[in-house]
């Protein structure tokens, strides 16, 4: 039995301590000199640098409450995402900073659960944060996550 019966809690915590043991010819961008501009690129020791994409501490928090009743079940849901950055190539330049998520969403569903409706909101606290990084030699790319966003999602069950 639940604490709470009506209440469901998920929380996580991951930590990773990741660095190259032996990378002798790592690739290393740099960049070029004004006018030139972009960057150059050569080889360098990155042992002992930390990996890419290797977030040293990720940590999760949910919390799901469904209230049945006979109009239909009534959900809701709030979640938490913390990650405190990582670097997207071998030579650490290139970083993303920590950042925090936090998302919601309002479900009905009807008595029959053939269908539901949610509303929902995502990155509520509009952090921007980059999904992709690279570099090159005409220079440093990224793309940034989306924006706050809200929607509607109507779901039919066979």
């Amino acid at each position: 039995m639940l604490p709470i019966e009506l209440l469901t809690l998920n929380a996580g915590v991951a930590y990773t301590h990741a660095s190259y043991q032996n990378f002798v010819n790592a690739p290393n961008s740099q960049p070029a000199p004004i006018p030139l501009g972009g960057n150059v690129l050569n080889l360098i020791n990155a042992s002992g640098y930390e990996y890419i994409q290797a977030t040293k501490v990720t940590a999760n928090l949910s919390a799901d409450c469904v209230i049945a009743s006979k109009l239909g079940d009534f959900g809701y849901n709030v979640s938490y995402y913390y990650n405190d950055g990582f670097f997207w190539e071998a030579n650490n330049r290139l970083r993303q900073g920590s950042y925090n998520i936090v998302n919601t969403s309002l479900t009905w569903t009807a008595p029959s659960k053939k269908f539901d409706v949610r509303l929902w909101g995502k990155n509520l606290t509009d952090k921007r944060y980059t999904v992709f990084g690279s570099t090159s030699p005409t220079g440093d790319q990224v793309a940034d996550s989306d924006p706050r966003t809200f929607g509607i999602t109507l779901s039919a069950h066979f």
